[in-house]
């Protein structure tokens, strides 16, 4: 019985071609739109290339929209445009509801640019066990540049004062926050390259 590693693992001998400890690599070089921290497993990912339909929006007022957009995306054809134009502090939010998995370490990523009459631009998770709902968020403010995580039900702490993100309407923004679900805290936020 022949014994060994398989034809694709990176431990055989090669002269042209180079092995791959995993298939992170091999993934955006055929088109993920994952790529920028690749650690964990991804449980969900789109680049809208199949529309919005597994995705829900919700509006604040009158002129707030959600759209498919063919305009700044980073990948592949399309974006989601999100306008929050409404009087009294407009609304424009994109969600998907997944399954909980186990309670392990979790990840929201997105890539986005903005107008610089962006209030803010936040992701948030629901975390929710037998008794209580948490809510691991993270906020950005293109104005003075902050970036907030939610310590409490309303409350934010800052956790760096100055990020350098473009604020320009082209996807060139990639922000993550990690949170570990089991122990309720924050593991890691990745701004840029921050």
């Amino acid at each position: 019985m022949p014994h060994g590693t398989p034809d694709w693992g990176h431990t055989g001998p090669k002269e042209t071609t180079y092995g791959l400890d995993d298939l992170g690599e091999h993934a955006v070089r055929l088109g993920s739109p994952h790529l920028w921290d690749r650690r964990g497993d991804v449980v969900f990912e789109t680049d809208f290339d199949e529309g919005l339909g597994d995705t829900e929006s919700y509006l604040g007022g009158a002129g707030d929209a959600v759209i498919l957009h063919t305009r700044y995306a980073r990948k592949g054809a399309f974006c989601v445009k999100l306008t929050a134009a409404s009087a009294g502090g407009g609304k424009a939010t994109l969600a998907t509801y997944l399954p909980f998995p186990v309670f392990s370490r979790l990840g929201l990523e997105v890539t986005f640019g903005c107008w610089p009459t962006t209030d803010y631009i936040e992701l948030h998770a629901a975390v929710r066990n037998a008794t209580t709902t948490w809510y691991p968020s993270l906020r950005w403010d293109p104005n003075v540049g902050t970036l907030q995580i939610r310590t409490g039900a309303v409350a934010w702490h800052t956790v760096a004062a100055a990020q350098l993100a473009f604020v320009t309407p082209s996807c060139c923004n990639t922000f993550k926050v990690v949170f570990d679900t089991a122990s309720g805290n924050y593991v890691r936020v990745i701004a840029n390259d921050q």
